[in-house]
């Protein structure tokens, strides 16, 4: 890195705020990394497999049809309040569900209270995304927050699957789920704490008092806004990654415990394959447009790094050896994040700051979207058709929807666009 990169990196992190937000992240985004996963690996324990992807698929969905609702609703009251009010409700309710399956053994309740906590999960990721575009000066400062967050997302998310499995081996699968849930409420409490004295405090700090006339106004352009805001080719091309990300994600999280069964002694190994996408990812992020052709042009680079992505995913279909796994995992980690990042950037460059933070929520919601509904439909027909026949029609998805929707919906997309 040079030295001129440095001081950019330094100047933006000395920003009222910044470091505290980012360190209280890390703490929030451990329940969304201990928490799917935890769940599969609980019901895996207990060679329910079935209720180990149905469980991830309500937490997936729930999460993702609710955050966008979440976010508005966020954005348009008391954030500081609801955020912690959500956290708190989520928090019980996922300790609420492990202690019904493990001491009443009722599934069913356990869903229920799955569905609940993911409902009332607060997108705390989401509100800081947009707390960034508050805090930064330029477009170079926006895309190093963005940049340091999604390597900071990243290095959480490499650490919760090895967490999750430490937890599994040491004192029982059923603690991971748990333990996580209350260390998101911890960071998301201290992200609204720390956002109301930062530089961004005017979105953790809305007025709740707001004219009845002001507030019927907004509800009917919103209803516009809505459908153009999601249904538009440039929204289509932007959320479709996200979606093929989730969908490969989702898929490996099923299939790699399965393939690990296959090949080595422990299903444990699968939580180290997915910590290594996830550190490669924070590499690649860390990294900045040095490994990409494309310096300024979002959309090229999206399309440039579906590319590797996609054939990480036909690796891991020939893989025999955990060499071969841990490649594919490293060349997967290294699209998956540079994408994320030029997603956000397309959102603040493309979309009225009123709807960053639902964008940004949406993002991903879509990741967890294809996440949910993949092992869903993994878990489904992972007995009747072979793992690496999966994961080929897996790469050929990945490559519609990583590569070849970004090259169609954002082809309308100009380098002065995502410039100003």
């Amino acid at each position: 890195m040079t030295s001129a990169q440095q001081l950019g990196r330094m100047s933006v992190l000395r920003k009222r705020g910044v470091v505290s937000i980012l360190v209280a992240m890390c703490a929030s985004r451990i329940a969304a990394g201990m928490i799917p996963f935890g769940l599969v690996t609980y019901f895996a324990s207990r060679n329910d497999f079935a209720s180990a992807g149905f469980s991830s698929t309500i937490f997936m969905i729930a999460v993702s049809l609710s955050g966008p609702v979440k976010s508005r609703i966020i954005q348009k009251y008391a954030p500081g309040v609801i955020i912690v009010s959500m956290a708190i409700i989520s928090s019980v309710a996922f300790c609420l569900c492990i202690a019904s399956s493990f001491y009443l053994h009722s599934t069913i309740f356990a869903f229920l209270l799955i569905a609940l906590g993911a409902i009332s999960a607060p997108p705390t990721g989401a509100v800081v995304r947009s707390a960034w575009n508050q805090i930064s000066g330029s477009p170079r400062e926006k895309k190093i927050l963005h940049s340091i967050d999604s390597v900071m997302e990243e290095a959480v998310f490499a650490l919760t699957p090895i967490l999750t499995s430490i937890i599994w081996v040491s004192i029982g699968p059923q603690w991971g789920v748990p333990l996580g849930s209350i260390a998101g409420f911890i960071g998301s409490y201290i992200v609204v704490q720390v956002g109301k004295n930062s530089d961004a405090k005017k979105l953790f700090s809305i007025n709740r008092k707001q004219s009845q006339i002001e507030q019927n106004e907004s509800c009917r352009n919103r209803g516009i806004n809505s459908f153009r805001l999601y249904f538009s080719l440039k929204s289509v091309g932007l959320l479709l990654p996200s979606l093929g990300i989730g969908i490969s994600i989702g898929t490996l999280t099923i299939v790699l415990p399965a393939w690990a069964s296959s090949y080595t002694k422990s299903q444990a190994i699968s939580g180290v394959i997915l910590g290594v996408i996830s550190l490669s990812g924070a590499i690649s992020a860390s990294c900045g447009d040095r490994l990409s052709p494309y310096k300024a042009d979002e959309r090229k680079k999206i399309i440039y790094y579906g590319v590797p992505l996609t054939v990480s995913l036909f690796l891991f279909s020939i893989a025999d050896n955990i060499f071969t796994e841990v490649l594919s995992a490293i060349m997967f980690g290294y699209g998956m994040t540079p994408i994320f990042v030029s997603s956000y950037m397309l959102v603040s460059a493309l979309y009225n700051e009123e709807f960053h933070t639902e964008l940004n929520a949406s993002l991903g919601a879509a990741f967890n979207i294809g996440s949910g509904c993949s092992t869903a439909v993994v878990c489904s027909f992972i007995r009747e058709i072979p793992i690496n026949i999966l994961l080929l029609l897996l790469a050929l998805v990945a490559f519609f929807l990583c590569v070849v929707a970004p090259w169609v919906g954002l082809r309308s997309v100009h380098d002065a666009e995502v410039a100003r």
